[in-house]
């Protein structure tokens, strides 16, 4: 929402900035974690269901079989995890990231299959991906989460046991690992970072920055301002680019900044 209106998605607002679209793209995809039928991304975050989770994901593998809602809470959680992963890659395809090489995760999208924003339809075409056998384009689609989910699964086991474990002395306590909503949202965090830079200001938005630069610099110069002034204004820019690039949360970036 944005005065008063509300503009659905982030990235197709007019005159928007790459905090704005960072942040509500996150909010959009995080929130249709509870769109799946009956999915209840609230256990995500629940310390006693993390083994429970991790063992479906690892053991079922959801991700290669059909995703049609079945009713049961662990099973659409963990398939609603899995489509919000590929509505974000259709939009990261909308705009343009696949044009290099730091995007990773090849989407179903860029196998010729176009849909709008509807869950059944993505859900149908995933069911029908895995039905042609092409487990290996699924499943590197979600590598990144799927490396967390082994990696936290046997960090979860280590913690289980080791909270069981006769305790001699505080020390011993084990460490808690990370949620799978904390993971997810990290994740999601980065990823849609990358996303807004590229909706933005292009898939070479470095590029894009400093032909920004030059056109401020051009523009102060035939407004007749000193040479002063126009470094002035073009240091401001750079620490502001900076401040984007190296933020880890787009809540780290105050919109008054721009």
């Amino acid at each position: 929402m944005k005065e008063g209106i509300i503009s659905y998605p982030a990235y197709k607002r007019k005159n928007s900035n790459v905090q704005e679209v960072w942040k509500d793209t996150r909010i959009e995809l995080l929130s249709s974690l509870w769109k799946f039928d009956k999915s209840n991304p609230v256990i995500l975050a629940e310390t006693t269901r993390q083994k429970e989770l991790l063992t479906y994901i690892l053991k079922e593998k959801p991700y290669l079989g059909s995703f049609v809602p079945q009713d049961k809470e662990i099973s659409d959680t963990v398939n609603a995890i899995f489509l919000m992963y590929e509505k974000l890659n259709k939009i990261m395809h909308d705009v343009g990231c696949n044009k290099f090489g730091s995007t990773g995760p090849v989407s179903i999208f860029e196998l010729g299959t176009y849909y709008d924003d509807d869950y059944d339809a993505i859900a149908k075409s995933l069911s029908d991906l895995a039905k042609q056998d092409k487990y290996e384009k699924l499943q590197h689609n979600h590598k990144s989460f799927l490396v967390e989910v082994k990696k936290i699964s046997l960090e979860w086991s280590c913690y289980i046991d080791g909270s069981n474990s006769p305790k001699d002395n505080i020390y011993t306590i084990p460490v808690r690992p990370k949620t799978l909503f904390e993971i997810i949202y990290g994740n999601i965090t980065k990823q849609t970072k990358l996303f807004a830079l590229t909706a933005i200001w292009g898939p070479y938005y470095q590029k894009t920055f400093f032909e920004i630069l030059e056109q401020s610099k051009k523009k102060e110069l035939a407004q007749g301002k000193l040479p002063e002034q126009i470094k002035e204004s073009s240091l401001r820019i750079e620490k502001l680019f900076e401040k984007i690039i190296s933020a880890d949360d787009p809540d780290f970036i105050k919109p008054e900044e721009y």
